[in-house]
């Protein structure tokens, strides 16, 4: 608080009058320059901290998505591959020759492991709950607001993934003989179970299919965002990251119903 004194002498003139004003004026003038200079100041370290502290969040954020990418292709190979050897039985296959494939270590909602962690938005979230957002140039928080509104997306698609995986545990649960969950008796299954089993697992591959575009999406801003670059093309991203399947892939056809 600035405290403005009365003179310490009697004012006589109206010239003594005006250089008292002045003399309030010119001080109050400095005073609040220092004050909005330290003001200043105070709002460069915030912002060079927030930017910093912004910058380690997102590239944490980035291997965070490399590796979920990589368990999202195993996800998928091990649908495709658990799909084609159903889809064998369907078509009239020998169910004694049936072999139930290993599930990918670390796969949506796996009790046992837990290898995938979701984007960390605590730097952001706080930020934006302290109105910090405001300290950072309009084009750079414009990045950080698309980034972060991807991460949730991609969040919330992977929330939606495990929500379908877990109603595929519970549909092998139903033909599992030592109730430990370790494999299904396909073998036991009847043909409309089957095809209920192969419509479950169509609905999961689409499902990982749709996070994994996200994460990628997601992950291409992550790098924008880290290097500023405010004109972002997405296309030419995904179209210079073919998708790894494999030769023989071909999409899954949701079981008709009979």
């Amino acid at each position: 608080m600035l405290d403005v004194h009365p003179p310490h002498e009697a004012v006589h003139t109206w010239k003594d009058f005006f250089i008292h004003i002045a003399t309030i004026v010119l001080g109050l003038i400095i005073a609040i320059a220092l004050e909005q200079t330290v003001e200043l100041i105070h709002h460069h370290d915030q912002r060079r901290q927030l930017q910093a502290d912004l910058h380690q969040e997102i590239s944490a954020n980035r291997d965070f998505g490399t590796q979920n990418l990589a368990h999202l292709d195993r996800d998928m190979l091990w649908l495709l591959e658990l799909r084609s050897r159903v889809d064998a039985l369907r078509d009239g296959g020998d169910k004694k020759s049936f072999v139930y494939p290993p599930p990918p270590l670390g796969y949506p909602g796996d009790p046992n492991h837990s290898d995938r962690r979701l984007p960390a938005e605590a730097v952001w979230d706080t930020a934006r709950q302290n109105g910090l957002i405001e300290l950072l140039p309009r084009d750079e928080a414009q990045l950080y607001t698309i980034f972060y509104r991807l991460t949730d997306i991609y969040a919330d698609s992977f929330s939606d993934l495990t929500e379908d995986w877990a109603k595929l545990t519970a549909f092998e649960f139903q033909f599992e003989r030592s109730r430990t969950l370790t494999a299904p008796d396909v073998q036991s299954m009847s043909r409309a179970q089957l095809d209920q089993y192969a419509a479950i697992l169509s609905k999961i591959f689409m499902r990982a299919r749709d996070v994994k575009r996200h994460l990628q999406i997601q992950i291409a801003y992550n790098g924008y965002t880290l290097d500023h670059s405010f004109n972002p093309d997405i296309e030419q991203y995904l179209q210079t990251r073919p998708d790894p399947l494999p030769e023989h892939y071909s999409e899954p056809v949701p079981a008709a119903a009979h």
